[in-house]
């Protein structure tokens, strides 16, 4: 479960449409080694309802400290893809921040030539779609399709496919 890993929900207490239940269904797809780089240290997940947003409103979260992660524009939420490709991209930057993936990486996203399209500007979010795009790919089946709305062939990129497989393939242990 969840809670198993650090994982908790703050304050979910109102979902009334099922939400919550959606996040725990997509966590408990995910493998017991992904879900392993995250325990050791808390992780609390918290909800963000933004319906004011008109037509920009889109499923999405925030990574906005060292254990804390924000779910916001939640309506449209529930479907497996949004929740899948949301979870894992925010869950990515906290296993990064907690190990030294970013290291290995480094030199992956300095040549440029295989960053993920949402990915162009920043490592952090490159790991985080990396992942978040393996995620979909290994449970909802593959495609080109990123979790931004872009298409990138991860098997195409031997670089951040090897992340990728880390994160999945071997158990994270108990991180700081």
């Amino acid at each position: 479960s969840p809670g198993d890993y650090g994982i908790t929900f703050v304050p979910w207490d109102t979902d009334s449409q099922g939400k919550e239940q959606s996040v725990l269904d997509r966590l408990a797809a995910l493998s017991s080694n992904f879900m392993s780089w995250l325990a050791g240290s808390p992780t609390e997940l918290y909800r963000a309802e933004t319906g004011n947003c008109g037509a920009n409103c889109y499923p999405g979260g925030w990574h906005f400290a060292p254990g804390k992660i924000v779910i916001y524009n939640d309506h449209g939420f529930g479907s497996d893809y949004n929740t899948l490709c949301t979870l894992t991209h925010e869950l990515g930057h906290e296993i990064a921040t907690r190990t030294d993936l970013y290291t290995g990486f480094l030199s992956c996203f300095e040549s440029g030539e295989e960053r993920t399209p949402y990915g162009t500007n920043a490592i952090s979010e490159d790991v985080a779609e990396t992942i978040g795009i393996y995620a979909k790919n290994q449970i909802i089946g593959y495609s080109t399709a990123t979790c931004s709305g872009g298409t990138y062939d991860l098997n195409s990129r031997p670089c951040h496919l090897a992340l990728a497989q880390q994160v999945f393939g071997t158990e994270g242990g108990i991180l700081p």
